[in-house]
This record gives C-alpha cells, structure tokens and sequence, in this order.
C-alpha cells in the first residue's frame, strides 16, 4: 500500500459468522458449533487484504472459543493479524472490551483504521 498504513477491524459474530448474536441461545449454540459465515465474506477479506496492512478480528465472545475462531478463519482463508476475545467471567461488559480493544489497536497500527 502506497499511500500508508490501512487497518481493518472486523467483528466476528454476525459480521463474518453467523451467530444470531441477538438470540442468546442462538448465539451460545452458532458460537461454539457451526462455521457459517456470510457468503461473499471469506472472498471480500481475502481480497482486501491486497490493499490493507493488517486485518484484526473482536469478538466479545469467550477466549474460551479461541480454538474454534482460528479453526474458522483458517477453514475460510481469512489471513488476519490477530484474533481479540473477551475474559469471560470478567467485570468488563461486551461494549467497554470492544471499545478497549480498538483503541488499543489503533494505538499499535497507526495510519488508517476501517471499522
């Protein structure tokens, strides 16, 4: 990239997977067994990764399913610069670790940041 550092940072659940995340029972289930993901995703991170620096992937969902996150992105070739989960049980809410967690990546990845 010529013009300077582009960051993407994507949200996992019913961004790139679909979890139902406004089902709670939903959630829980898609999140931990199933790797559907939205069609077109896979293909348009992997292309954007050809005019981007570095891909970052939040999910407030527990470090727990860390495993099955990777396994995911690796089924679907999703490169990424690092995976952010949540510690679950935490006193840190689903909002306050999101917003945390971005900045903290803007901080590391100075340039241009897409959300």
């Amino acid at each position: 990239n010529s013009f300077g550092a582009i960051t993407v940072i994507s949200d996992l659940d019913d961004t790139i997977k679909i979890t139902d995340a406004g089902d709670h029972a939903n959630a829980a289930w898609n999140g931990l067994f199933t790797e559907k993901v939205f069609t077109g995703m896979p293909e348009f991170l992997r292309g954007a990764r050809a005019y981007t620096d570095s891909l970052h992937v939040v999910s407030a969902g527990p470090k727990l399913i860390k495993k099955r996150v990777l396994s995911l992105l690796k089924k679907h070739k999703i490169s990424h610069d690092g995976v952010y989960l949540r510690n679950i049980p935490g006193k840190e809410g689903k909002l306050e670790f999101k917003v945390r967690t971005i900045l903290e990546i803007m901080e590391k990845n100075p340039g241009e940041v897409l959300l």
